[in-house]
């Protein structure tokens, strides 16, 4: 998985036309776009399931411990939930917003990612597995808190300027609801990234004898970690509003961006993902 192939172009390829279909059916609802968007969607599903099971079936371990691993894993979870809500809750928008997102992360893989190496077979342990399994697992919980905060405040801005009324906006759900959702997102990437510190701080003192406490990437998840945390009590209280609560969800998750790629890639020295 670490070189680039025509397997990891086809899907790039895929997943685009499939946010063009979704798009189409953004811009004026078109339910056999949707339903392209989502066949063609599926298809990348199987494509990247099928890539995860042989790596495992060759190489006896998960696929997930190098930076190209784990996009590639984390655009996989993108797209099971894009599905997901496809089937189940059928919200407009949110599945062509993830998977602008899935795309976004895919094309980085490609151009990016494909440089990195594994980590030594001796370093890796199930603590390991659980600190970047529950990683990316936050990042996805934020990703989906993220997408939920922009659909509130592009709705919020419709009713208020009263516009996009006969529009694609229409279909949106409630603001509570879309609020909702976004705050209980978040609350489960911060639980999943209060775990991912625990189980990273554990897994390096017990290989090294000391804490892992100078490295940037962690410096910058616990920064995180009370940057979320701070927004999610002053929510649950009352004392900010939801527009102002959706503002710290996109500061909080450019923060997670940028410890994914670039603080993971320029400045850590422990970090490959």
């Amino acid at each position: 998985m670490l070189q680039a192939s025509w397997a990891d172009y086809l899907r790039i390829a895929f997943y685009f036309v499939a946010m063009l279909f979704f798009y189409r059916d953004f811009l004026r609802e078109n339910k056999v776009a949707n339903r392209m968007g989502v066949a063609i969607l599926s298809f990348v599903f199987l494509l990247d399931s099928f890539g995860i099971v042989d790596y495992v079936v060759q190489h006896h371990h998960f696929p997930i411990y190098t930076a190209a691993q784990a996009t590639i894993l984390f655009s996989w979870l993108l797209i099971v939930v894009s599905l997901i809500m496809s089937w189940l809750l059928r919200i407009d928008y949110f599945v062509f917003l993830l998977t602008l997102f899935g795309f976004a992360f895919s094309l980085f893989d490609v151009v990016i990612h494909r440089h990195a190496t594994t980590l030594h077979v001796v370093q890796r342990s199930d603590l390991l597995l659980l600190h970047i399994a529950t990683a990316l697992l936050s990042y996805l919980a934020f990703s989906v808190g993220m997408i939920f905060s922009i659909l509130y405040f592009l709705q919020a801005f419709s009713l208020r300027e009263k516009r996009f009324e006969s529009g694609p906006f229409l279909r949106l759900p409630p603001l509570f609801t879309l609020e909702r959702y976004s705050f209980r997102s978040a609350l489960i990437g911060e639980i999943l990234l209060g775990l991912t510190i625990v189980y990273g701080d554990i897994w390096y003192a017990m290989l090294t004898g000391h804490w892992l406490d100078e490295d940037k990437k962690s410096i910058m998840s616990f920064l995180l970690f009370w940057h979320y945390a701070l927004f999610l009590f002053l929510r649950s209280k009352g004392w900010i509003s939801a527009r102002t609560a959706a503002i710290l969800q996109w500061i909080g998750y450019l923060g997670i961006v940028i410890n994914f790629f670039v603080v993971s890639l320029v400045v850590s020295k422990y970090h490959q993902w």
